[in-house]
């Protein structure tokens, strides 16, 4: 499904990658990312959420933080980003950016406090009233940091290693507490998911999780706390912004909706367009399959059930050809090494030919690199380099990539 809804969205990028793998300016295992669908993609989506008087902090792990993919993004009229974590963080201000949201969904080591303090992140969320209070203790004089609360309710939806937070039942004692320590400004609350992909109706509607941040939002007025920020994550798009809205948000945090991604866009007459493919290429052959070099095959939870497929081809004279193939992963613990294709007999694979995969990636889970391109829409794509998974330049990237790295744009011959 993923697969057909590039083809029908982006078919220009298909091509374009492989003519770029086959010249040897893409390396295998490398997520590849189409910069002017992403601008396009971003327009899109900040539009829509001025058009609800919402904040946006983009969510940057997707695509490996890379550096080139957030000043598309900022063009959009994007001035702060989320840091899922402090490897986040540390590649936002690497690349130039500032911290919107910093704190979720992953807390921030003790020993990192006072980094994390000195990067000035608008928001910080905190899950318990130790964090709280070694974020005070690291503070400055004179220097507030607004904190959001990640609460949950009792029947809310928890994603089991996203768990932790403030109780809605005992929210009024924290606040208390929270209240009474120094450099610290209780400013909102968040929680994760606010919203699920229901994958029968193929409809994104609104967890409990919605109802108890609102309960939460009108206990911090109580408190006399003005302008609670109401921060939503998950499942976002320009056609699903509304939602969050009519749920109270004032911030929301897209993700997937940048580069295509987010199952919603796959089925939804949705203005983005896929804009992240993973590129690899043959390796061998054993018994009636080929093999092809992994390293990036992590399909990020929340995707769609599907028939797992490929592409596989080369450049020819006038355009690049490629055929369909079944795709099969390594099962949960085996390290991906190699994907496998398995096609009908008379399919042309060869050895070298270019691999397409097409899914809900999250690349910075990943070993794989990436690799950001212009110029695809325009017809004359470039690449712009070689990055990690962690938004820095790869020095680990092949040889002759790094070469060329130095002297500017790459563009397919």
């Amino acid at each position: 499904m993923f697969l057909q809804s590039l083809l029908r969205s982006n078919p220009a990028f298909v091509d374009a990658a492989i003519e770029l793998h086959q010249a040897g300016q893409i390396p295998a295992n490398s997520y590849v990312l189409d910069l002017d669908a992403i601008a396009t993609n971003a327009g899109h989506i900040v539009a829509e959420a001025r058009r609800h008087q919402l904040s946006v902090f983009p969510m940057t792990k997707q695509f490996g933080r890379n550096p080139e993919a957030l000043k598309v993004i900022s063009s959009a009229g994007i001035e702060r980003f989320v840091a899922v974590d402090m490897a986040c963080a540390r590649a936002i201000l690497n690349g130039g950016f500032a911290i919107g949201h910093l704190g979720h969904l992953v807390q921030i080591p003790r020993h990192e406090v006072a980094e994390a303090l000195s990067m000035s992140p608008a928001y910080w969320t905190v899950f318990s009233r130790e964090q709280a209070s070694a974020i005070s203790q690291a503070s400055q004089e004179g220097l507030q940091q607004k904190v959001l609360l990640r609460i949950y309710g009792c029947d809310d939806t928890v994603v089991p290693t996203h768990a932790g937070g403030f109780a809605l039942e005992t929210l009024y004692a924290d606040i208390d507490h929270l209240s009474t320590l120094p450099g610290l400004t209780v400013a909102g609350v968040t929680t994760y998911p606010s919203a699920y992909f229901d994958r029968l109706s193929r409809t994104v509607t609104p967890t409990p999780n919605v109802r108890s941040m609102q309960k939460a939002a009108t206990i911090l007025k109580a408190h006399g706390i003005a302008d609670v920020q109401i921060n939503m994550a998950s499942e976002l798009s320009t056609r699903t912004i509304q939602l969050a809205a009519e749920g109270g948000a004032t911030q929301i945090e897209p993700g997937h909706a940048f580069t295509g991604t987010s199952p919603y866009q796959i089925f939804a007459d949705a203005p983005e367009r896929q804009a992240m493919i993973y590129i690899s290429e043959i390796s061998h052959f054993a018994g009636s399959g080929a093999f092809f070099f992994g390293g990036g095959l992590y399909q990020c939870i929340g995707a769609v059930e599907h028939t797992p497929e490929a592409l596989v081809g080369r450049s020819s004279v006038h355009r690049p050809s490629f055929e369909r193939a079944l795709l099969t992963t390594p099962p949960n613990g085996v390290i991906d090494f190699y994907g496998r294709l398995d096609y009908q007999a008379g399919t042309d694979v060869r050895i070298g030919d270019t691999v397409v995969v097409c899914t809900r990636p999250q690349a910075f889970f990943t070993r794989a690199f990436v690799v950001p391109v212009r110029g695809i829409s325009s017809g004359m794509p470039q690449v712009l380099g070689v990055w990690d998974v962690n938004g820095f330049r790869a020095s680990g990237a092949p040889a002759h990539t790094l070469r060329k790295q130095g002297s500017g744009p790459l563009t397919a011959p």
